[in-house]
């Protein structure tokens, strides 16, 4: 009785932007119900909102041990140790959140960019390939993929993404972005 009432209040103080207060009274409902995963979750979102990325990372951990099979809380974990830094961390629980829903486009777009910038190429490549195969309209993504392919040194695979894309953001009214791509198809071309 006492515990939904700690995770009620801490949802009001939550919903007014008192992060502190709603992590206290979180703090409370699991002294209460241990066992019961909402409670981290709940203080994973308040920790995170009052920039407590250490006590964040330990809810999410906590959160695993309660619901292994549970592919957000390795896709949010993945979000936290990018913002962080820990770039291996975050492929990781990216690439766990995947193994637990292969069609899972955002984890696979951001692992995508996290191997990019390990110098993963190829797997780079793969994880966007694979938003395409889910999402084939998403411009941005055959944006980043024809990035990789250029440097790469597939010019025509890029040229090729960096068209579609274009022809994308054109269909969606993304003038600027449009304006973008079809001046660097201009560049490539000479």
């Amino acid at each position: 009785k006492f515990a939904n009432a700690y995770f009620n209040r801490g949802n009001v103080y939550f919903g007014i932007d008192d992060f502190k207060n709603s992590v206290k009274d979180y703090d409370q409902y699991i002294k209460l119900e241990p066992g019961n995963a909402e409670g981290y979750n709940a203080r994973s979102n308040a920790r995170y909102k009052a920039g407590d990325r250490a006590g964040t990372l330990a809810d999410y951990d906590q959160l695993i041990t309660l619901k292994p099979n549970d592919e957000k809380i390795f896709y949010n974990r993945g979000v936290l140790l990018s913002e962080t830094g820990n770039i291996k961390g975050a492929i990781e629980s990216y690439s766990k959140a995947i193994s637990l829903k292969n069609d899972y486009e955002i984890a696979h777009f951001n692992r995508g960019l996290l191997r990019e910038k390990s110098k993963d190429f190829k797997g780079a490549t793969e994880d966007l390939t694979r938003c395409i195969e889910i999402h084939s309209d998403d411009a941005r993504t055959y944006r980043y993929r024809g990035n990789i392919r250029f440097n790469l040194k597939d010019i025509v695979g890029a040229r090729a993404d960096w068209q579609r894309a274009a022809d994308l953001y054109q269909q969606k009214g993304e003038i600027e972005s449009y304006k973008q791509l079809k001046s660097l198809l201009d560049a490539v071309r000479k």
